[in-house]
């Protein structure tokens, strides 16, 4: 298997763990565990450092698309939308009915445009 697609697997394990992890936690309602929420939260920071650094190392090597820089940026931003709405969430006892709907559809849409620009990436490059 080449590094490449090693790297495709790790990140699509990640997501899912980030998925799983992510079902669990709303399922054991607030106050949330400690435990659960240390893993899910580290599960997410694992993967958008793993994914930032893979594509920004292959940015560096291939010419790009256009199209592969828009889902690139679609990615990173719907990833850290993500981020900060989880992070809002935790602190705050009710959040807001459209943060909350927020953080439950987009990593579903994330994960859509994640898929379109790893295949997008992965056909751009050869290392």
């Amino acid at each position: 298997m080449k590094l490449i697609d090693q790297k495709f697997v790790l990140t699509g394990v990640l997501y899912i763990l980030i998925l799983l992890s992510g079902i669990w936690l709303s399922r054991t309602g607030k106050p949330y565990n400690s435990g659960i929420f240390t893993i899910h939260k580290l599960f997410v920071l694992g993967t958008l450092i793993f994914l930032g650094i893979t594509l920004f190392k292959g940015f560096q090597f291939s010419e790009a698309s256009s199209l592969l820089k828009l889902c690139l940026v679609l990615s990173c931003f719907l990833l850290i939308t993500v981020f900060v709405t989880g992070a809002v969430i935790s602190i705050v006892e009710e959040p807001f009915l459209p943060v909350l709907w927020t953080h439950r559809v987009v990593p579903y849409i994330s994960l859509i445009i994640l898929s379109v620009t790893l295949v997008l990436y992965r056909n751009s490059c050869s290392f």
